[in-house]
């Protein structure tokens, strides 16, 4: 049961506006073409390493264009979201160690 409702549900708990992913797919498109991705492995969560993180981008992207809208295949779409927001955290969280050198050292 907890599985099933796993799969209906993103990452903010919303069930997906549509029937077919082609926004979400096009928007991790657009954002995985000028992401730093990490060159090192990757701890995506608990349970998840990357070790190669754009073969990892490129197999889920192929699986979820070729199984868009199947409920199935969520989990593929929400792990690069996942990942998504992840790299958004990390590249904030440096600029704001960046600042904050920047500022102590006036």
């Amino acid at each position: 049961m907890k599985k099933n409702n796993l799969l209906k549900k993103n990452l903010k708990g919303e069930s997906p506006k549509s029937e077919n992913w082609d926004k979400e797919i096009k928007e991790l498109e657009d954002f995985f073409k000028t992401a730093i991705l990490p060159a090192q492995p990757f701890q995506l969560n608990s349970f998840s390493r990357l070790i190669d993180v754009p073969l990892f981008i490129k197999s889920h992207l192929t699986i979820v264009k070729a199984n868009n809208g199947n409920q199935i295949y969520f989990s593929f779409l929400e792990r690069l979201q996942e990942l998504k927001n992840l790299l958004i955290k990390r590249q904030t969280d440096a600029k704001t160690i960046t600042n904050f050198f920047e500022l102590t050292d006036k």
